[in-house]
């Protein structure tokens, strides 16, 4: 048996349980016939004693003899006693190989319901020191999928931490979770790094324990062949993303964009803060229209009307009988250069986004739109409604993404929905006030609300 050092150091420690007998197992299981399997499934779904005749009358196409050569090849599974004329099951044996052959139906999903009779292989008083659980605990299943599972945030820094404590394990999770069809043969994985199908069974094992990935079969021909895959839960969910990752806008020559300018809204608020101070002016819609450079139109009246209201929200100026009266902040503001300007609006305490949804906007709300916005660092446009469907935006505690029961034995990732006034707040947080920051374009394409991160965005979110 090889010895893995790195990992002999874990609070796992395979030694606490029968670890070499289920190598053992496992191996005589590898590359298993199709015919096998059935003969397999057929004794663990039968009497304790079943008469050699009995099973030949389940597998008639069988020759004469090959059953009982199957069955002496199989023997050292120590499944059952082999005599003339029957077989004698060991019951406990049993219970260990109904767990296994499952994992042969081609509909098997390796999810947490495999994982937790992985677990009652280990002596329950074992579990709460290897994953360092209280024993106070009502379920310590549930308990340990809680401590590492239950969020793919905390997950995937559970993956990072099993990542850096041995060379070889962090390259096979790095096979099994880049692996284009979700699995990874066993055999690849022995050749790559040079491993006995022995020392592969001992790594399998870590990786199993460690929630990261679990062996399966997959049916080649007549046969069947190891292969490693993550988890179900975990998987649905990536398939999730990679599903909904919204594709880039290719026509981006036809968007109709908003304002080309990243700084334009505090351009606009500096233009109007300067002529008040030069000459303080009447507020009406044509005359600013005119100092910003904008024909009238709709989107113009409603943009002319976020700028003023962004003065006087941040008392920068105030609107005096309908004149516009710069402050003391107002005329510092004009002195600053664009990013400056933008990151002066952003950290302003008084700077928010009327919504009905969330009832009261808070920062908290702001930062989750911006968490989303980062994995899209190195894309161009996308639609909004494509950015929406593939956010993990959670407004609520109800709107986490977290493993979660449903039913008797499913878990899954419970993706948020969104009302329609969440949907509103996000397209306000993005389309006024990231957009007044000057963090993103904003335009419209086929009727569509569309936009992209400005150079300085992807450098302050990136």
């Amino acid at each position: 048996m090889t010895s893995i050092p790195s990992l002999k150091k874990q609070k796992v420690q395979l030694q606490d349980y029968d670890y070499q007998g289920d190598i053992a197992s496992r191996r005589m299981l590898a590359n298993i016939s199709v015919v096998e399997v059935e003969i397999l499934e057929e004794i663990l779904f039968n009497r304790l004693e079943i008469p050699l005749s009995r099973l030949e009358k389940s597998f008639p196409d069988l020759p004469d003899g090959e059953l009982y050569r199957i069955l002496e090849k199989l023997a050292p599974l120590q499944l059952y006693k082999l005599s003339d004329s029957s077989i004698q099951v060991d019951k406990e044996k049993r219970k260990y190989y109904e767990t296994q052959l499952v994992k042969f139906d081609e509909n098997f999903r390796p999810d947490m319901d495999s994982l937790l009779h992985l677990l009652k292989k280990v002596p329950i008083h074992i579990l709460p020191v290897w994953y360092s659980i209280s024993r106070s605990s009502n379920n310590i299943f549930e308990s340990i999928l809680d401590k590492f599972l239950s969020t793919p945030q905390i997950y995937q820094r559970h993956l990072a931490e099993m990542s850096s404590i041995d060379p070889i394990f962090a390259s096979i999770i790095q096979d099994v979770f880049s692996a284009e069809n979700g699995m990874v043969y066993a055999e690849e994985i022995q050749k790559k790094y040079g491993l006995s199908h022995e020392e592969f069974h001992e790594y399998v094992l870590y990786l199993e324990f460690h929630f990261i990935c679990t062996l399966g079969y997959t049916r080649t021909g007549d046969f069947w062949e190891e292969i490693l895959t993550p988890f179900y839960e975990w998987k649905a969910f990536t398939n999730h993303i990679e599903e909904t990752k919204p594709e880039p806008i290719q026509q981006k020559e036809r968007i109709q964009q908003e304002k080309p300018n990243p700084f334009a809204f505090v351009e606009d608020m500096n233009a109007l803060l300067l002529q008040a101070a030069n000459s303080p002016f009447a507020l009406q819609e044509d005359a600013i229209l005119q100092m910003v450079h904008m024909e009238k139109s709709p989107f113009s009246t409603v943009y002319v009307n976020q700028v003023l209201e962004k003065i006087i929200q941040l008392q920068l100026g105030s609107n005096q009988e309908g004149v516009l009266i710069p402050s003391e902040h107002g005329l510092e503001f004009t002195s600053m250069n664009s990013e400056t300007k933008a990151l002066y609006l952003y950290r302003h305490p008084l700077n928010c986004i009327a919504v009905k949804s969330p009832e009261k906007w808070q920062e908290k709300h702001q930062r989750e739109v911006e968490k989303a916005l980062k994995y899209f660092i190195d894309y161009d446009w996308i639609f909004f409604d494509a950015f929406v469907a593939s956010s993990m935006i959670a407004f609520r505690e109800e709107q986490k993404v977290v493993l979660t029961k449903k039913g008797g034995k499913q878990w899954r990732y419970l993706l948020p929905s969104y009302s329609e006034e969440d949907v509103t707040a996000i397209k306000a947080c993005i389309f006024e006030g990231l957009f007044a920051c000057g963090f993103v374009h904003t335009g419209i394409l086929h009727n569509k609300p569309c936009f992209s991160l400005t150079n300085f965005g992807k450098t302050f979110f990136g």
